[in-house]
């Protein structure tokens, strides 16, 4: 993660001995040779290198922001062509290799895009994990991790949808606005959380959850940035405890009689319900 009150980038040291790179890779419970903490050091060597200058650099890691305020927190920079970075918004392994005295990367995971690189913008220095391959009969794919630093930079696109609204503190609910055809200028509104059968009922979860409903990018489709919503089921006596809290009835999303824990630090509505069965 990013510390802003980490040594300057020059000034950090992570190289490895056998041990601590068996360490690192004891769940894969095979000995680390020599050779392989080599390797691991002169890619580190080579990842440091390309960092004596304070400009992006391939292997950096970018914090992003969608226009439509989707948060990616460790985006990585796989190469750069030319002025554009070509970044991995949600890398899931990140492979390292020399490639003509150079460190290159191999990345699973998407989506990608590409953003110009003099448009990223410094945010400290972030901790790595990096994938390298081994040397004989290793694990079934042949790779071994280290970890090492980068730099990290912020990356915002302009002209967002939703004044600010991102998913690094919000949770956003995707709805689908469907005709009632039993009832006249009425709607059915559907997300992967809930569905609800009146606009005045989706203004009173929204109202629960501290949220508010922006028009969505599809057509017949809304945007709620709001609080969290978690159902907790609880037994009676844990129910008598939160008295303090308030009770009220959630029939339009089946929940009954429910008490409600707001958190505003981390942006979560917690209901809770008797576990008839406890």
């Amino acid at each position: 993660m990013t510390t802003g009150k980490m040594k300057p980038y020059k000034d950090l040291k992570n190289f490895y001995d056998i041990a601590g790179l068996e360490h690192i890779n004891r769940d894969y419970a095979y000995p680390i040779t020599e050779r392989e903490v080599e390797k691991v050091n002169r890619l580190i060597s080579l990842i440091r290198k390309a960092r004596e200058q304070d400009r992006p650099a391939e292997g950096d890691s970018v914090e992003f922001i969608s226009r439509t305020g989707d948060y990616f927190g460790e985006a990585h920079i796989e190469k750069i062509i030319g002025k554009h970075s070509h970044i991995c918004l949600s890398p899931e392994m990140q492979f390292c290799f020399m490639d003509r005295k150079k460190v290159a990367f191999e990345t699973e995971g998407g989506p990608w895009t590409q953003v110009s690189t003099s448009l990223l913008v410094p945010a400290g220095i972030a901790g790595k994990r990096l994938y390298t391959w081994g040397y004989g009969r290793r694990h079934h794919k042949g790779y071994l991790h280290f970890r090492t630093f980068v730099r990290k930079w912020k990356y915002q696109e302009a002209d967002p949808l939703y004044d600010g609204y991102t998913t690094r503190d919000w949770y956003k609910y995707h709805i689908m606005k469907h005709r009632d055809p039993e009832r006249r200028n009425e709607y059915t509104y559907r997300s992967n959380e809930f569905t609800l059968y009146s606009r005045s009922r989706l203004d009173e979860l929204a109202g629960i959850l501290h949220g508010k409903l922006y028009r969505g990018i599809l057509p017949n489709s809304l945007v709620l940035w709001g609080y969290r919503m978690e159902l907790k089921e609880i037994s009676r006596k844990e129910w008598n405890g939160l008295r303090g809290q308030g009770q009220i009835l959630m029939d339009f999303l089946d929940y009954g009689s429910v008490r409600i824990l707001t958190d505003d630090e981390t942006h979560t509505v917690t209901i809770h319900r008797i576990d008839e069965q406890s």
